[in-house]
């Protein structure tokens, strides 16, 4: 049966967005979800505009149904947008989603099946590939298919994505619903609430969408650039910590730096333990120069792989896997440079961006990570089992002071620390540098960190 309601009907489904980004078709993409699916059940829209784009809003308005609403917040960010709309949204199921997303017209039938068959509390939609013309279009496709390669798979939590995702109401409000605070990491924030309640969010491969994807390599890049600028703001969230570089490392102990380094120099037969010596000696640095200038001073390297990875990405005639290459390195350049130019202060440092595998959330961290983890007694560090690598490997600091490994007690997914004193200061985790395997990742790696438990305390990637 075709979705319709009038006034009076209360909606199974309430269709949430905003007009932020429309780009092409916004009315037909709109009516894709209500009047262009097949489903036994009222489905009500709910959009929201900031009144910066009325020549829209008005075409949005008459093409809404007895029911439907378009409300305004002027001057509110997209999160707001968001939020004020679920809020509003009278069913008992809400579709997050944006104005350039078709719908093909059994997905919300599809996503009510898959969720009421696993009993979840919400399922995102699969996006299916279509030609592009656009380079950058092209690029923003495939990147997109091989991160959600990762974050769909079962036990993931990152599946809160508002290109598409059905959430049941009561979940939403119970997480708290997205923080506008947080800007575009509010997603990223809500995800990881809603997992840590207990309310899980599924993927349904069937549920399928088509998702116009920008041609503009200016829009993408301030994309990534206000996210990983607002990544830190989730203080809030323990579980969810910030990435740095080592520019912004003037609390750590300077005691640490230099017993850190006594003992990287002493192993500098390694090649591995001398990439250490030159990372402790760039974080000393950081400390003696302060935190604005050393984040300034961090600043010059992202920024250099920024202008490089450009010119890659611009030059003609080049395969689809090259000019993808270049794409991938000045996406992480410009979130590397936005936080190296940005003052921070998190539970964490030294981390990179959140990943997957096979269903397990982890972090990789830089040489030198610093977690606020406070307990007494031993501390638990558990790693994938993607590096090898032993308690001979790692330095290990509770404050100041070094910690010892325990005695027969790590394994090859788990380092374990005898503790010491009454289990306050920071776990600062020191070791020699891994670079990416496959030639093309420029980041420096750490350890693979899925957890970092002290006494009662848990961090968690």
């Amino acid at each position: 049966m075709q979705s319709s309601r009038g006034e009076g009907v209360k909606p199974l489904v309430s269709v949430v967005t905003t007009l932020t980004v429309p780009r092409r078709r916004p009315v037909e993409c709109l009516r894709s979800w209500t009047s262009g699916q097949r489903l036994d059940g009222a489905v009500e829209l709910v959009v929201v505009g900031d009144g910066r784009r009325p020549r829209l809003e008005r075409r949005v308005r008459a093409a809404l149904r007895p029911g439907d609403r378009l409300l305004r917040l002027p001057g509110a960010d997209e999160m707001a947008q968001y939020d004020l709309a679920a809020r509003a949204a009278r069913g008992d199921w809400l579709l997050f989603t944006e104005p350039h997303v078709e719908a093909l017209p059994d997905c919300l039938a599809q996503l009510l099946e898959h969720v009421r068959r696993d009993g979840l509390a919400g399922a995102c939609v699969r996006t299916l590939t279509r030609p592009e013309r656009s380079r950058v279009a092209r690029m923003e496709a495939r990147m997109y298919q091989e991160e959600a390669a990762g974050w769909t798979r079962d036990g993931d939590w990152r599946t809160f994505t508002k290109r598409g995702v059905l959430v049941a109401r009561a979940a939403y409000l119970d997480a708290g619903g997205l923080d506008a605070a947080l800007g575009r990491f509010a997603e990223t924030a809500l995800a990881r609430r809603l997992h840590d309640l207990g309310h899980r969010v599924g993927y349904a491969p069937r549920a399928r969408i088509r998702h116009q994807n920008s041609t503009r390599l200016r829009k993408l890049l301030a994309y990534v650039w206000e996210y990983r600028r607002q990544q830190p703001a989730d203080a809030g969230a323990p579980a969810v910590a910030q990435a740095c570089d080592d520019g912004e490392w003037a609390r750590v102990a300077p005691r640490v730096i230099r017993d850190a380094l006594q003992v990287a120099a002493a192993r500098g037969r390694d090649p591995g333990w001398r990439a250490l010596v030159v990372a402790l000696l760039r974080l000393r640095l950081a400390v003696a120069l302060g935190p604005r200038a050393a984040r300034w001073g961090a600043a010059g390297s992202p920024a250099m792989r920024c202008v490089t990875a450009w010119l890659r990405f611009q030059r003609p005639l080049q395969d689809e896997d090259r000019c993808y290459a270049a794409f991938a390195d000045l996406w992480r350049a410009v979130g590397d440079l936005a936080l190296a130019t940005a003052p921070r202060t998190a539970p964490a440092r030294g981390l990179h961006e959140p990943e997957s595998l096979d269903g397990t959330p982890f972090r990789w961290t830089g040489p030198i990570a610093s977690l606020r983890v406070e307990g007494p007694g031993p501390v638990v560090v558990d790693l994938l089992g993607v590096r090898d690598i032993g308690p001979g490997d790692v330095l290990a600091y509770r404050g100041e002071a070094r910690l010892a490994p325990a005695t027969g007690a790590s394994s090859a997914t788990r380092v374990v620390f005898d503790g010491g004193g009454d289990g306050r200061g920071p776990v600062t985790l020191v070791c020699p540098p891994l670079r990416g395997g496959d030639g093309r990742d420029r980041r420096s790696l750490g350890l693979p960190l899925v957890a970092v438990r002290a006494g009662g305390a848990e961090w968690r990637a």
